[in-house]
């Protein structure tokens, strides 16, 4: 059962984590956002793309990048433009965590 609950914190925890620099960019930018709300968004936009590389295996890219930016455009009330920089900044915002994290605690952690 331990274990069980283990891979349940180290999950919800990792949600939480990877949802920080999408909340970060979003509140920047003057959306309206919270964590799990962004949490939501993360797991929807994650699904989608995963039925677009489904069903669409040749435009799946470019599906699921402007599938991707609706998602944003709906569920934080922005327009194109902001939903563009607001994905452009969650990802300048993970890698300044991941200095900040290696900085900090030593370990090198890949991006790409």
């Amino acid at each position: 059962m331990a274990t069980w609950l283990t891979l349940l914190l180290a999950t919800l925890a990792t949600f939480i984590i990877s949802a920080l620099p999408l909340c970060f960019s979003v509140k920047l930018l003057g959306g309206r956002t919270g964590l799990f709300k962004v949490i939501l968004v993360n797991f929807l936009v994650a699904l989608v793309v995963f039925v677009v590389n489904f069903k669409f295996q040749t435009w799946a890219g470019v599906v699921a990048f402007v599938a991707t930016l609706l998602i944003y455009k709906v569920f934080f009330r922005m327009g194109w433009l902001r939903a563009l920089v607001a994905w452009l900044l969650q990802f300048v915002f993970a890698a300044i965590i991941v200095v900040l994290l290696t900085t900090i605690f030593g370990v090198s952690v890949v991006l790409f």
